[in-house]
């Protein structure tokens, strides 16, 4: 019993990578003890391997975000409230940062096909943030680029009046 016992915390504390349930071969109060501790090892090795899998899913998707991924999620379900409620979280986050890109991504399509009507807006992200302030320098580059075609577009209608009248001093001449 206590042999077992200490192969269990060390398991615990990480010293072992399996608990082994403890054996005794009588039938009397010790036996009893032993089969409500091997309950509790099976179920604590349980939870523990579960949240080592759910540990090492979370480490795969954040090597992938942090290569610039953000299409991933957690699908390891963990056994206990507590990291299901993280896994969400995460997974809910990971979502809302992939939609925005995505429609970061299509807004800039559009100006690259020579499109500025569309000004971006994001409505679910918190004022401030780091993708609000993505969010208001793309908007300014867009408004910068309209000046630019304006100011373009007078100075070549400006040219156009000037070479007109040249061409007419041309002529007279």
């Amino acid at each position: 019993l206590k042999m077992g016992l200490l192969d269990f915390f060390a398991y615990l504390k990480g010293e072992k990578q399996e608990a082994n349930l403890i054996n005794i071969d009588t039938n009397d109060e010790f036996k009893e003890m032993a089969n409500q501790i091997n309950a509790g090892i099976s179920s604590v090795k349980q939870t523990l391997d579960s949240a080592r899998q759910f540990l090492d899913d979370i480490q795969d998707v954040m090597n992938k975000i942090e290569l610039g991924y953000f299409n991933q999620t957690i699908k390891v379900s963990p056994k206990t409230k507590t990291l299901f409620h993280l896994r969400d979280t995460i997974n809910n986050g990971l979502n809302n940062l992939k939609m925005n890109f995505q429609e970061i991504n299509q807004t800039l399509d559009g100006y690259i096909s020579m499109n500025y009507m569309k000004k971006l807006d994001i409505c679910t992200i918190d004022k401030d943030s780091t993708v609000e302030q993505l969010v208001c320098k793309i908007n300014i580059l867009r408004e910068t680029i309209i000046e630019m075609l304006k100011e373009n577009k007078k100075n070549g209608v400006l040219l156009n009046r000037s070479a007109s009248s040249l061409l007419k001093n041309v002529d007279v001449l």
